[in-house]
């Protein structure tokens, strides 16, 4: 059998032309990729263009955004508090619920994320576990405005008004905010009024805003 020479070798004469094809495909291929990644957002700056979405109050367009971050980076718990806290403005209590108690499972002592889920519960009025929780934050820290408010809340939605009153009192020593000061104003007067008239009493609306 004759042996072949070196110039009747096709693949061989082909190698240099062929490693270029081979390198040129290589560098296309990344090429493509890098264009790809480039056109994909970063969580980043899908992070920032939610934040302005919530601050143009276009909490609808806004929270896409969030899930989406928090689908790439589920370990981002700002992230889905942020989520939890848009869905309880839009009403969606019970999603909100979950991802407050899924953060309360790796964060069980954060008192902030503890008020968070007992404003969201009273909302749906589960006044008993709202005010446990507001209960257990106030035994750890007094002076927390947002369970004293709340706590305050429950207690009026629940008829208690002059209870309710002593929890917005210490409310207003922290705050100068104008809506406890009216709240207060309000009970005082329906506690006048009921006490010239047992009939009056005040009856409040459960708030399912962001007071």
């Amino acid at each position: 059998m004759r042996t072949l020479s070196f110039s009747e070798r096709p693949f061989l004469n082909a190698g240099i032309p062929l490693l270029f094809y081979c390198t040129l495909s290589t560098l296309v291929g990344v090429g493509n990729a890098q264009t790809q990644n480039t056109d994909t957002p970063s969580s980043r700056a899908l992070v920032e263009q939610a934040k302005h979405l919530e601050s143009a109050l276009r909490y609808h367009d806004a929270i896409p955004l969030y899930r989406e971050v928090l689908q790439r980076e589920p370990e981002q718990d700002d992230i889905r508090a942020t989520l939890a806290r848009l869905l309880s403005w839009q009403g969606a209590y019970a999603e909100a619920a979950d991802l407050y108690r899924e953060i309360l499972r790796r964060h069980p002592v954060d008192l902030d994320i503890r008020t968070a889920l007992a404003r969201v519960l009273s909302w749906q009025k589960h006044m008993d576990e709202a005010r446990i929780l507001y209960e257990s934050v106030l035994r750890e820290n007094s002076h927390h405005l947002e369970a004293l408010q709340g706590m305050a809340d429950v207690l009026l939605w629940e008829g208690r008004s002059e209870s309710a009153l002593h929890y917005y009192e210490q409310a207003a020593a922290l705050s100068n905010d104008v809506a406890i000061a009216e709240r207060m104003a309000s009970i005082r007067s329906a506690i006048a009024q009921r006490e010239q008239s047992p009939s009056a009493t005040v009856r409040p609306s459960v708030s399912s805003g962001r007071d």
